[in-house]
């Protein structure tokens, strides 16, 4: 900010997450129970393919179905004004006390002073969570974290990750039968993470 003394302040918005599959819904009705036993072998696959123990698996559709149980479903979530929760930074973190909010502000470099306030989404989401985080669940949650990292850079690594990872949510969850070619994935990636810098200097 230009002027240190006057920082600018911001509001933070805060929504329901953790979940890998498209919805809650995903975790609970018995139309997707083949989607969610397709999601286990799919962890299992991927864990195996990076060195881990298949078995964490199972760790993490438990954990996710639990968080799943938490989130608002698809007719609570399009009532705008019911997701607008204004609070303010203590009333917010009053909510999760198990959590270190100002680790993760200091990880995530956003200095407290410019938070004025937040919008809790989901205002219920933040303290049921809570009650996941605990020594009972550290095993889960270990599990959950390597297979949400290697989920996330799984189209970056080798062929046999890029493979599973669109055999699941390719073909089995969207009906996609063939992985887009490389040359096209590439492009799709750039767009996404500097569309407007690369139009700019085309422009």
């Amino acid at each position: 900010d230009a002027d240190p003394g006057n920082p600018k302040r911001y509001i933070m918005m805060i929504g329901q997450g953790g979940i890998s599959l498209p919805d809650e819904e995903y975790y609970r009705l018995d139309q997707h129970a083949k989607i969610r036993e397709s999601f286990l072998s799919h962890v299992q696959k991927m864990f195996e393919l990076c060195g881990i123990d298949p078995a964490q698996a199972q760790l993490v559709v438990d954990l996710e179905t639990q968080i799943a149980s938490f989130h608002w479903d698809k007719v609570r979530t399009r009532d705008l004004v019911e997701m607008y929760c204004l609070q303010t930074w203590d009333e917010f973190v009053a909510q999760m006390p198990q959590f270190d909010q100002e680790a993760f502000l200091a990880g995530a470099k956003v200095p407290r002073e410019v938070l004025a306030e937040v919008v809790n989404a989901q205002r219920t989401f933040p303290a049921s969570l809570n009650s996941l985080l605990d020594e009972s669940h550290l095993a889960s949650w270990r599990a959950w974290c390597r297979w949400h990292i290697i989920d996330s850079l799984a189209n970056f690594g080798p062929d046999s990750l890029v493979e599973q990872n669109h055999d699941f949510y390719g073909r089995t969850l969207n009906g996609i039968p063939q992985l887009k070619p490389r040359f096209k994935r590439a492009t799709m990636m750039v767009q996404s993470a500097m569309g407007e810098a690369v139009g700019k200097i085309y422009v």
